[in-house]
This record gives structure tokens, C-alpha cells and sequence, in this order.
């Protein structure tokens, strides 16, 4: 069965950095967009980086961590996700 998009970038973003090129510009792709694109972008990496790549925290503890709702932090999630799974896509 083929994957979802939300778990090819999420699955992308668990595994980064890879042996992968295709991963890592994919992730390095959605870092900087999210640079480019918004001006919490460091709270907003901040809290992928505890969920992806730390992983020490889920999406709600990640929130608390950072000060955030849990929703806000959702949508920077998906906010991510896409932009993983565009560069995926490149």
C-alpha cells in the first residue's frame, strides 16, 4: 500500500539527515522556505526540531515547550509537511 503524504514527509523529516540527497533537500528545501515565509520561523523550527529530529517531544509537548497552543503548533506542522513533501516531489 502506498503512503500518504503527510507520512512520506513525516517519515522524511524522522530520517533527516540521510544518506538520501533526495530526503535531505527535501528537509533543507522546507527549513528554508520556512525561513523565507515567516517571522516565528525559529519558534516554529524550535518545535519541529524537539518532534523530528530530537525527538524528545510530541506535537503537545512541543507546544508547551515553545509557549504555543497546540493548534498553532498543528498547523506549523503541517505548514512543514508540505513544504517536505514539495521538495520531495522536486
Amino acid at each position: 500500500m502506498k503512503k500518504g503524504w503527510k507520512k512520506q514527509a513525516s517519515d522524511a523529516l524522522k530520517a533527516y539527515p540521510s544518506n538520501n540527497p533526495k530526503i535531505n533537500k527535501a528537509v533543507e528545501f522546507a527549513i528554508r522556505m520556512q525561513m523565507e515565509m515567516y517571522v516565528d520561523a525559529d519558534v516554529r523550527l524550535h518545535a519541529m526540531d524537539l518532534v523530528y529530529f530530537r525527538k524528545t517531544h510530541t506535537l503537545r509537548g512541543a507546544a508547551m515547550a515553545c509557549d504555543y497552543s497546540e493548534k498553532t503548533v498543528q498547523q506549523w506542522n503541517d505548514s512543514i509537511l508540505i513544504a517536505v513533501y514539495i521538495g520531495l516531489t522536486f
